[in-house]
């Protein structure tokens, strides 16, 4: 789905849940050039709210820190 950042935000921590490499840091790029601003509020105005539950949002999350992104522990 180029264009849409949320599809490579998943591969993004799904790659990196996996325990591989490269393939999150490719992921992250494309998902933080096509949202440059999703981190500090990710979790709360996206994840939780419009996609997953509150457990998938944190594993999502979790993967997606794995991957390089820098979000705030106790968001």
């Amino acid at each position: 789905m180029p264009g849409y950042p949320w599809a490579s935000g998943v591969l993004a921590a799904i790659h990196a849940q996996l325990g591989q490499a490269e393939p999150p840091r490719k992921h992250l790029k494309t998902f933080l050039d096509l949202a440059p601003n999703v981190a500090p509020t990710a979790r709360v105005d996206w994840w939780s709210k419009w996609f997953f539950s509150e457990e998938l949002a944190g594993h999502l999350q979790e993967g997606l820190r794995k991957a390089g992104l820098e979000v705030d522990a106790n968001e």
